[in-house]
């Protein structure tokens, strides 16, 4: 019985030690692997505001990584950190193949909201709650925001909400529409019916939209959803039957009240 349980321990090493000695074999045959091409997979959109000549310049510039080199001399948690650093990528991974191939996968930020301030600077924030500059060779269609916005953004890298605004009380106004494009866009409705975030000389929010000919007076975004089912209700019964350019202003920043101003 003894040896028969060496012998099955024994039958047990060897594909375990085969596996060790393939495994160092790939190691030392990696190891002497030159590389051959540096491929760019720019996921979603991020092609209309990164090219890949960028993305090459960036890892070469600061890493030197060109064709020729060993592969294991690539770091490529240095590379992720230095492309994420482009305030318009989201995620970088960056990972060699045996073939020689340094694989670079990019993954955007997302626009949700222009935001252009009382001194006409334009800005985005992000899907994600993230600032992020404009860019030259690209506009994304989203909504805007405009007005009496003191808060600007001075980074040419993304930053979280109130990490870069440069304006004490400008963060509070920022976070409310972040907020309230969030919840904009979750709805098709008034994702479609809203185009644009105009904030009044007196702080308060007024939404403009597509069709009709008046603006919508939120004050801030307490009580969002009853505001805006406020609208709806109102939209469904009283402009359908009394036409969509018959006020200027709709108010709505009074409890179970629509205050209206006729044009």
């Amino acid at each position: 019985m003894a040896r028969k349980n060496i012998l099955i321990n024994i039958l047990w090493l060897i594909p375990a030690a085969l596996i060790v000695v393939l495994l160092g074999f790939t190691q030392k045959q990696q190891n002497n692997i030159a590389l051959q091409e540096i491929k760019i997979d720019l996921e979603g959109h991020a092609a209309a505001f990164i090219t890949e000549n960028e993305i090459v310049k960036t890892i070469n510039d600061r890493q030197h990584v060109s064709t020729g080199m060993s592969i294991k001399d690539i770091n490529t948690d240095m590379c992720e950190k230095l492309i994420e650093a482009n305030p318009y990528v989201a995620q970088a991974e960056v990972f060699s193949t045996i073939d020689g191939i340094l694989n670079v996968k990019i993954s955007p930020r997302n626009p949700l909201l222009r935001v252009v301030n009382n001194r006409g600077e334009h800005f985005y924030i992000d899907e994600a709650g993230f600032t992020m500059p404009v860019s030259l060779h690209y506009s994304a269609k989203v909504l805007v925001a405009n007005g009496n916005i003191s808060a600007y953004n001075n980074s040419t890298q993304a930053k979280r909400l109130n990490t870069n605004l440069q304006v004490a009380d400008s963060t509070a106004m920022l976070d409310q529409l972040y907020s309230l494009a969030v919840d904009l866009k979750k709805s098709n409705f008034w994702n479609a019916q809203i185009e644009q975030i105009y904030v009044n000389e007196q702080n308060e929010i007024e939404l403009i939209p597509r069709v009709g000919n008046h603006s919508i007076l939120i004050g801030d975004i307490s009580f969002l959803e009853e505001k805006l089912e406020k609208l709806f209700v109102f939209y469904k019964k009283g402009l359908n039957k009394t036409g969509w350019n018959k006020y200027k202003q709709i108010n709505l920043k009074f409890k179970d009240q629509v205050v209206c101003k006729l044009n």
